[in-house]
């Protein structure tokens, strides 16, 4: 089932938090959910037990719930391999059409973050538990970009921008390497404006 179709289903049974719902169902946990300021004053086991009733109205066997990883921008670790690159490439890009790195402090950056996921979802034709990066990846990477610890280099070859860990050394350009020109096709969007 898509996600959006989810987040339409599960929106109906909690109006009242539809945002922090669709939050959840993409696989957004407490920590990011805190510094989203999503859930002030709550502790982590109370909203720990209420990600848990949405996810299993979400998705129903806890098998198939949301892929979490537990890796922060600031680690050595985080989008290292060539893969994860091209992925959070991708993401940055479709980011910047939504200004989501100049505007973090916006009022509706969690509508844009959650666009932003789902857009990245589609074109990359996977679903939210099965996804190579989580929503909790996505807002690292967006997150890393604006506090440096993750860096966008613009190859002068393809024109593409790729992103790479700062505690990594400087890589190559992934589009190059994986020989998809640029990171995101801008015809993507157009194809989503007609059918608007």
């Amino acid at each position: 089932m898509k996600v959006n179709k989810l987040i339409q289903q599960i929106n109906a049974g909690y109006q009242e938090n539809d945002l922090l719902t669709a939050l959840i169902i993409l696989g957004c946990k407490y920590p990011i959910l805190s510094r989203l300021g999503m859930v002030p004053g709550l502790t982590d086991r109370v909203v720990s037990k209420f990600i848990s009733n949405v996810l299993i109205k979400a998705y129903g066997d806890p098998k198939i719930f949301p892929r979490v990883h537990s890796k922060r921008s600031n680690n050595s670790t985080f989008v290292k391999s060539p893969e994860d690159r091209y992925h959070a490439s991708l993401i940055y890009s479709i980011s910047k059409r939504f200004d989501l790195v100049e505007k973090v402090t916006s009022n509706t950056y969690v509508e844009a973050l959650i666009a932003v996921y789902q857009q990245y979802l589609d074109i990359t034709g996977q679903q939210a538990p099965e996804a190579l990066l989580s929503f909790n990846d996505m807002f690292e990477i967006i997150n890393g970009v604006v506090v440096g610890d993750v860096c966008v280099v613009h190859c002068k070859n393809c024109s593409a921008k790729t992103v790479f860990n700062i505690k990594n050394s400087k890589p190559g350009c992934i589009s190059c390497q994986v020989h998809m020109h640029p990171a995101f096709d801008t015809k993507y969007i157009e194809r989503q404006k007609l059918h608007a």
